[in-house]
């Protein structure tokens, strides 16, 4: 097992089963000095030549691994449950097209989101 930063992805790992590259889109696994690389694509390329599995974690996938997810490409998989049973907490979603801005240009935060802030602040 190797454990590691981005490079850790170019170990010479001997019969290589499989690769997880935790949350997938993270910007710092693009590497901008020389040698330039992006270790989400290395991963999937070593794992392929080795016949091993990759795995790309995200909670957030990149637009890229979704539609390649959509097409087929990559399979999906969902984690239905959090560690020990955890309850996910409560998610509201809110129409920001009916807000009003204080200032010029669209609302960046619903009345919802504002007093929620503010009562938080507050306590």
């Amino acid at each position: 097992m190797v454990v590691g930063a981005r490079s850790a992805v170019f170990a010479p790992v001997p019969d290589l089963g499989v690769i997880v590259l935790g949350e997938e889109r993270e910007p710092s696994f693009k590497q901008e000095s020389t040698p330039r690389y992006h270790a989400r694509a290395v991963a999937l390329r070593r794992a392929a030549e080795a016949g091993a599995l990759c795995v790309l974690g995200s909670t957030t996938p990149s637009l890229e691994n979704w539609q390649a997810a959509q097409e087929g490409k990559l399979e999906r998989l969902l984690l239905r449950e959090r560690v020990q049973g955890i309850k996910l907490p409560p998610i509201e979603i809110l129409d920001l097209r009916g807000e009003k801005n204080d200032g010029p240009g669209p609302a960046l935060f619903s009345r919802r989101l504002r007093e929620l802030v503010a009562g938080a602040l507050e306590r």
